[in-house]
């Protein structure tokens, strides 16, 4: 994990948070999906699919707003750690 943290370009807390939802929806979803199935609970094995589905979509349509949003974070992280990083220069 620290290695994949060190190639994503968008800092560590971006790619926590992404790998994080990723696996958690991924894990709630086919545990639920197979809870279901076996149940034959069928309404309620599709809806978790389809909210899945609705929040894919939602994703890329709002996609270049959660792109400036990471984008704004990262340059928040950036001005923190520069100023740190000076600020050890100019007293260390």
């Amino acid at each position: 994990m620290v290695l994949s943290a060190r190639l994503w370009p968008h800092g560590k807390i971006a790619f926590l948070l992404i790998a994080t939802m990723g696996r958690f929806l991924g894990t709630m979803t086919l545990t639920l999906g197979g809870s279901f199935f076996r149940n034959s609970q069928y309404w309620e094995l599709f809806m978790p699919a389809g909210i899945c589905i609705v929040f894919i979509f939602l994703t890329m349509f709002y996609r270049n707003a959660i792109e400036q949003w990471f984008r704004k974070i990262r340059a928040s992280h950036l001005r923190k750690t520069r100023c740190t990083r000076d600020h050890v220069k100019e007293n260390g």
